[in-house]
This record gives structure tokens, C-alpha cells and sequence, in this order.
């Protein structure tokens, strides 16, 4: 197989070098050295401008970690972008609001486009609450091999780079086998991807449901939670829905409870043993018929699981997306 270098290379201030060398490529002063580049990188430049074809270019100067920015782009005389670049990482504390606040202070006058640029996977619940709120407009890795591929240009940089992006696509889009979701961090990421988005779809999921990856001392995993219910016998906690995959061993289902406050640790144990009570008893009867896999013990603090319920996922071949939908129903009717 051909290496990649994309595939090697894969932090982000690789993909930060990379787009700097696309964005300069797009000052008229470049369009003799290579003129299909060229043309690909101010079709780049237009389209985080949101401009049309007929904008006149006339002078593109870029610049690497100013005041902490991953790019900032001085387009002409009259216009800055700034470009916050991510591959499988997310924002943090209020960057975002920090770096427009420092460029309109110093290039005040001139019109600001704020860019998050995401080559990875993230859940439409973070971008909005975490990127969209601070009036940043997300480019996607779609929005990104659109251009790329109109691009008629054999450059070997900007090849590698479009052929990695599409290997990501590629392994992102195949989530519809439960092995390869089980397998694949990018199958199983589209995986949840595509479920938040069925879910979000339903009122009766209440709420836009979120992902991630969860860090432990046991290795992590990647997880999916939703469905938040105030538990009136927990002394305010709130029982949720939450899918887990460790790859290992599969996709499992959790009823969990949570304080819902940063750095509480109210959830107690007998909480947990009397919503799996309660919870069992439900399941069991003739109106739900779901199977409940009690815990080995059940450990309070921030956060703790009720129970487990089996049999929601296929143990092989494909994943029927409305065979799923009505088991996660029942599961949710059972909360409520």
C-alpha cells in the first residue's frame, strides 16, 4: 500500500502546515509557480469568505499561532480570517471568544471571519454549544473534499492530503455493521453520529444528545448519553441514557443516574439500589419484556449506573436502524 503522508503525519499542526501552504498559495504572487494550485486555493479562500467566484483576490498574508490563533489570514487590505483548526480534539474554556476579541481589537475596521475547521468527528451538540454560540461558522471535512475534489490539480501535497480526508469519510460512513463499529474509532464515531441525529430528530428524546470519548483508569471508551429524567426519589439526581463501546467486548446500554453539578457527588448508593429496584420490577413485566443485567455493586459520586439492559444491540452483522429506535423506546418508556 502507498504511505501517506497525512496518515503519518497525523497532529494537528501537520494539518495546520498544510493548510498554511494552501492559503498562501491563493496571493497572485504564487499563481506562476503552480497555476491549477493556485486556482484551488482561491476557490479555498472564497469559500471561507462565503464569497463567489468573481472576488477579486488581490493579496493573501497568513500567520502561525498569533496570540495562540492556528492561522490568522490577512486577505486584501479589509478583510481577516481566523481559523481554529481541529482534527479530533475539541474547544476548550472560552478560546474561541478570546481570539475574535483579540483580533477585532487589533484589526478593528476591517470585516472578521471566524472559521472552525473540523477534519475529525464531533457531536452537533458540542459544535453548538461550544462553537456555533460564539458566532464561529463550522467547516466540516465534507465542505473541505468538496473543494478539494472540483480541484484539477495531480499535486502529490494536495492529493495526499484529499485522499486521507476520504479515508476518514470512507471508514466514518461504514457504520452500519455492528463489527466494524465494534472495531473501527471511525465507524463507530459515524455510528453515533447518525444515531444522535435520529434521536435529536424525535421531541420525545428530550434533548439534543451528546458524545465522546470517556477517559478512566480501565481505558475509556466511546459513549453516547441522552434521555436526562429528574428522579424525584434521588434527592434531585437525574437518570439518563447511556451507550457504551469499549470495541472489546461490544456496544452496552446503561441506565445511569447523575447530580447534574459540576463537582457534586450526590449520587449515593441506596439511590442506585432503589432505581434498580424499580427498574427491574418494570422491565420484567409483560408490557416492556426487556432483559435488566444488575451491577456487581453500585459505587455512588458525580455520577453511577442503575443497570444494564441487554439485548438492545445485534451480536453480528448489520445494525437495523429502526429495529434500534424502537428498543431505545422501550428503554426510555421504561425511565419515564
Amino acid at each position: 500500500m502507498k504511505p501517506n503522508l497525512f496518515e503519518i503525519a497525523t497532529k494537528e499542526l501537520s494539518q495546520d502546515g498544510f493548510l498554511t501552504w494552501l492559503i498562501r498559495y491563493a496571493d497572485p504572487e504564487c499563481q506562476g509557480e503552480n497555476p491549477a494550485v493556485f486556482e484551488c486555493a482561491q476557490k479555498f479562500v472564497r469559500f471561507l469568505m462565503e464569497k463567489q467566484d468573481d472576488f477579486r483576490i488581490e493579496k493573501v498574508r497568513t500567520y502561525r499561532q498569533w496570540n495562540r490563533i492556528d492561522i490568522l489570514v490577512e486577505v486584501n487590505d479589509d478583510s481577516v480570517i481566523i481559523i481554529e483548526d481541529k482534527t479530533v480534539t475539541g474547544t476548550h474554556s472560552d478560546q474561541l471568544q478570546r481570539y475574535r476579541e483579540n483580533v477585532e481589537e487589533i484589526f478593528g475596521g476591517k470585516t472578521i471571519y471566524c472559521i472552525y475547521l473540523k477534519t475529525g468527528n464531533e457531536s452537533v451538540f458540542k459544535l453548538s454549544q461550544n462553537v456555533e454560540a460564539y458566532r464561529y461558522r463550522v467547516v466540516g471535512r465534507g465542505d473541505i473534499l468538496e473543494i478539494l475534489n472540483s480541484c484539477k490539480t495531480s499535486n502529490d501535497i494536495l492529493t495526499e492530503f484529499r485522499e486521507n480526508l476520504q479515508t476518514i469519510e470512507d471508514k466514518t460512513k461504514n457504520c452500519t455493521q455492528i463489527e466494524s463499529v465494534c472495531s473501527s474509532s471511525y465507524a463507530a464515531e459515524g455510528f453515533f453520529l447518525e444515531l444522535a441525529e435520529q434521536l435529536a430528530a424525535n421531541p420525545e428524546c428530550g434533548g439534543s444528545p451528546d458524545w465522546g470519548y470517556v477517559s478512566n483508569p480501565k481505558g475509556g471508551f466511546l459513549g453516547l448519553w441522552y434521555f436526562w429524567r429528574q428522579a424525584a426519589e434521588a434527592d434531585g439526581n437525574w437518570l439518563y441514557i447511556q451507550i457504551e463501546n469499549h470495541f472489546a467486548d461490544g456496544l452496552h446500554l446503561y441506565i445511569r443516574m447523575d447530580s447534574r453539578e459540576k463537582n457534586a457527588k450526590t449520587v449515593e448508593s441506596r439511590h442506585l439500589r432503589h432505581y434498580y429496584r424499580k427498574v427491574s420490577e418494570a422491565a420484567s413485566s409483560s408490557e416492556f419484556g426487556l432483559t435488566v443485567v444488575k451491577r456487581s455493586r453500585f459505587k455512588g459520586g458525580g455520577t453511577g449506573t442503575v443497570a444494564e439492559i441487554s439485548g438492545i444491540f445485534p451480536q453480528t452483522g448489520e445494525i437495523e436502524t429502526d429495529i434500534l429506535l424502537s428498543k431505545l423506546k422501550q428503554v426510555q418508556e421504561l425511565i419515564e
